[in-house]
């Protein structure tokens, strides 16, 4: 029998079809998702579940008060099962999200009418009781990270913790406790912004840590420390025209990092060893948030209006080469302060706009970075096996994905066609699951 006429295909040839449509929309706006915040989002942080915890200056989400903190489901709505246990006037600076969905916030906090610069919420936003960081830093912290063994790292502008000197940088025990045994050689300096802005906790547990400071009477931005808190020589980027560090990012193995220079912003990934460092591009303002994604490329926010003399309106999306993408031309009409990276190419970016893309959409959405290729036709190949063919742009990369759910994705391979067509082959009909397929433009 012709394959194409077997009854069994039917359900596959729709689904396959649905898989190949879904991605012919490209970089945009997502407006399906529209959650409604009245003020700024300045925090992004997704869990495993896919939804989205949101901090900034809002007291409103979606018609419902909420003190500068928030979750979001994946869909965009308010997720009403968390009702964080802040008075009104609270400001969160910084967020660290467990893997069972506890938290520890940080910022100007009011809880129980008691000021706290941080606090520990269970999963519904109520206050832990097995959590105590002894009246915390002398300031609100800038940055959290949970390291692998589950402790907190915290870094900020303060100078001492709990009554104990420490600059710019503490490690918590599990149960919030301050660790004397961490003592990182962070010095104080007199920059306006003195201070660890930015953590990024590196798979074995080495730490790097960027804004400004002193490390050895020499004012650095960027550094990386063991895990017990020791400085990492062998980390050592040129930081001669770098002012702060803002953002920082992990990308299979790599660092990326943005902030600003003396007369524009920067965004540069760093080698995993720190030997190799590449200048990816140069926006004209600061860059406040990086964010990569599965496929090594990265979303860049800010407050600038071009990349490399090209127009860019405080969103820029970098491939995993290092070029900017100039096909991407989403942009927005305030600064982009956060991002949080999806699964698929999209991303969730926090800010000061009001709109993206042309389109109302006030301080937090969801983009499409990856332009996907358009269905063209079904076929048979020369083995007789059901095919589809989409249309690509020949020479450029792509990864073809399966999934079952539409949720998880697994790589099949990646190609690289010569021609404006790829070939998609359809398994053995005889399994009877359901297929999903994706072809995505590295």
């Amino acid at each position: 029998m012709n394959p194409l006429q077997d009854p069994r295909l039917l359900v596959w040839l729709f689904i396959l079809l649905l898989g190949s449509l879904m991605r012919t929309k490209g970089a945009a706006l997502d407006t399906s998702y529209a959650p409604q915040a009245n003020g700024a989002v300045r925090k992004i942080a997704v869990g495993r579940d896919g939804k989205a915890l949101v901090a900034g200056h809002f007291t409103v989400v979606n018609g419902q008060a909420r003190p500068g903190l928030a979750r979001l489901n994946a869909d965009g709505t308010l997720d009403t099962r968390f009702d964080p246990a802040i008075a009104p006037g609270s400001v969160v600076s910084a967020i660290a999200l467990r893997p069972d969905g506890a938290m520890v916030i940080a910022g100007n906090l009011s809880i129980n009418g008691l000021a706290a610069h941080l606090a520990a919420l269970n999963g519904d936003g109520s206050v832990s009781r097995t959590w105590d960081a002894q009246n915390g830093p002398s300031a609100a912290p800038a940055a959290l990270a949970f390291d692998p063994d589950g402790r907190l790292l915290v870094g900020g502008g303060f100078r001492n913790f709990a009554g104990v000197p420490a600059t710019y940088l503490v490690r918590l025990t599990g149960a919030g406790e301050f660790d004397a045994n961490f003592t990182p050689p962070l010095e104080p300096s007199f920059a306006m912004e003195a201070g660890v802005s930015s953590l990024k906790v590196q798979a074995d547990g080495s730490l790097v840590i960027g804004g400004v400071f002193k490390v050895g009477g020499a004012t650095a931005k960027l550094v990386r420390l063991t895990a017990n808190g020791s400085l990492d020589t062998s980390f050592a980027p040129d930081q001669t025209k770098v002012l702060y560090v803002h953002a920082l990012a992990g990308a299979g193995g790599n660092i990326l990092a943005g902030g600003q220079e003396h007369y524009s912003g920067f965004c540069r990934q760093y080698g995993a060893q720190g030997a190799a460092e590449r200048q990816l591009e140069t926006p004209s303002g600061v860059v406040w948030a990086v964010a990569a994604s599965e496929d090594g490329s990265m979303l860049v926010g800010g407050d600038f209006r071009q990349v490399n003399g090209t127009a860019s309106q405080n969103l820029a999306r970098v491939a995993s080469s290092g070029a900017l993408d100039r096909s991407f031309n989403i942009g927005t009409d305030g600064a982009v302060l956060a991002i949080g990276a999806l699964s698929g190419g999209e991303f969730l970016i926090g800010g000061s706009f009001t709109s993206v893309d042309g389109k109302t959409q006030p301080y937090l959405a969801r983009v499409r970075t990856q332009a996907g290729p358009v269905f063209a036709r079904v076929t048979c190949n020369a083995q007789s096996h059901f095919c589809t063919i989409l249309k690509a742009e020949p020479g450029a990369s792509y990864a073809i994905e399966s999934s079952t759910d539409l949720k998880n994705w697994v790589l099949l391979k990646t190609v690289t066609p010569a021609t404006a067509e790829i070939e998609v082959e359809a398994p053995s009909a005889s399994t009877g699951r359901q297929q999903f397929f994706r072809a995505r433009k590295l």
